[in-house]
C-alpha cells in the first residue's frame, strides 16, 4: 500500500499519554530505550531488494532521546490549541518505510507538573493491541526507574520475527488452501453498493473522512447479547448482520460485503508488539429474503470460516 501511495499517513498510529506530577525525563528516556531494545520490531525498517521484494532491516539498539516542546509559557487557550495542532501534525507526519524510524516520540510540556507524551508508529510495526502492550510496559518500567530500581519486565516468550517465521513454516499447502478459500468466497463480488448518496464519489480516494457515533442504551445491548447467545453467536456477528441488513434495505442489493479487522494473534503473542491485525471481507448473502435469525446464522457461519 505504501509503494502505491507513498507518504500517505492513513496508517499512522498515535497514542497520547497525559502525565501528571513531577516528570523524570531521564527515567522516561531510559524506559523508552529499554522497550525499543526489547521489541526489535520498533527498530525495524522495510527495504526492497533488486526485484522489489520487501524485507526487514533491524537496527541495533541505541539510547532514546525524546524531543520536547515547552508550551507552559502560553496562555491556557493558546496552549490547548497549540497542543492539538502539534499532536495532529505529529500524527499525520509521513513515515518513510525504508529509512525510518517507524516509531517516534515527542514530549509536550504543558505546565510544571503536566506533560503530554506522543507515541507515534507506523501500522506496519504495530497494531491496536500493541499500543496497550507499549503503554503498559512504559508505565511499569517508568514507575520502577523513577523509584531508583531497575525495571524487571518479564522475558518475552517470542518475538515478532518468530511469528513471521511461523507463518512461512505453515507451508505452501496452507497458503494454497487459504488462497482457494478466498478466491471462492470473493468470486463475482459486486464492485460496490449503489447507495442513495447526495454527492458523487470522487474518482480517487481523498482520505478525508469523518465518524458518526451513536449510543445504544443498556437494555437494548442486553437484549442483543441474549439474542446472540441464543444463536450461539457473538454480539459482533449480530451487529454485522444488522449493518448488512440495513445496507441491503438502502441499496436494494442482496450481496453485501463489509471489511473488518481481526486481531489475528496466535497463542503466546499477547505481550509482543507488532502488526498482527488482518483485514477480512465479510460477505453477507441476503438472497431469498431470510428472516433475521436465519441471516444471523448465515453470518455466524461465514465469520467463523473467514
Amino acid at each position: 500500500v505504501d509503494q502505491l501511495d507513498p507518504g500517505n499517513p492513513s496508517y499512522n498510529m498515535q497514542v497520547a499519554l497525559r502525565l501528571t506530577g513531577p516528570l523524570d525525563t531521564r527515567a522516561l528516556d531510559a524506559v523508552l530505550s529499554l522497550v525499543v531494545a526489547r521489541h526489535e520490531v520498533l527498530r525495524t525498517t522495510i527495504a526492497a531488494d533488486e526485484q522489489g521484494e520487501p524485507w526487514p532491516v533491524v537496527a541495533p539498539p541505541e539510547a532514546c532521546r525524546t524531543p520536547a516542546i515547552d508550551l507552559a509559557a502560553l496562555p491556557p487557550d493558546l496552549r490547548d490549541a497549540e497542543r492539538q495542532r502539534i499532536a495532529a501534525a505529529e500524527a499525520t507526519r509521513p513515515f518513510h518505510l525504508s529509512y525510518g524510524p517507524l516509531f517516534r516520540t515527542l514530549l509536550l510540556r504543558l505546565d510544571t507538573d503536566e506533560h503530554l507524551l506522543l507515541l507515534t508508529s507506523h501500522h506496519i510495526v504495530s497494531d491496536g493491541w500493541s499500543s496497550g502492550v507499549l503503554v503498559g510496559e512504559l508505565a511499569r518500567g517508568y514507575e520502577t526507574l523513577a523509584a531508583g530500581r531497575e525495571p524487571a519486565l518479564a522475558p518475552l516468550p517470542l518475538r515478532y520475527r518468530d511469528y513471521a517465521v511461523w507463518q512461512r513454516q505453515r507451508g505452501e499447502s496452507a497458503w494454497r488452501a487459504s488462497l482457494a478459500f478466498w478466491t471462492e468466497t470473493l468470486d463475482r463480488l459486486p464492485p460496490g453498493l449503489t447507495l442513495p448518496c447526495d454527492r458523487p464519489r470522487p474518482a480517487r480516494p481523498s482520505h478525508v473522512g469523518a465518524s458518526c457515533s451513536a449510543v445504544l442504551d443498556a437494555g437494548t445491548v442486553d437484549r442483543l447479547s441474549r439474542f446472540a447467545r441464543d444463536e450461539q453467536a457473538t454480539l459482533f456477528v449480530v451487529m454485522l448482520a444488522a449493518l448488512q441488513s440495513l445496507l441491503m434495505r438502502h441499496s436494494q442489493q442482496d450481496d453485501i460485503a463489509v471489511g473488518t479487522v481481526v486481531a489475528n494473534r496466535p497463542p503466546g503473542t499477547d505481550t509482543v508488539i507488532g502488526d498482527f491485525a488482518n483485514t477480512l471481507v465479510m460477505r453477507g448473502d441476503l438472497s431469498g429474503d431470510p428472516t433475521a435469525r436465519t441471516f444471523v446464522r448465515r453470518t455466524r457461519d461465514r465469520v467463523q470460516r473467514a
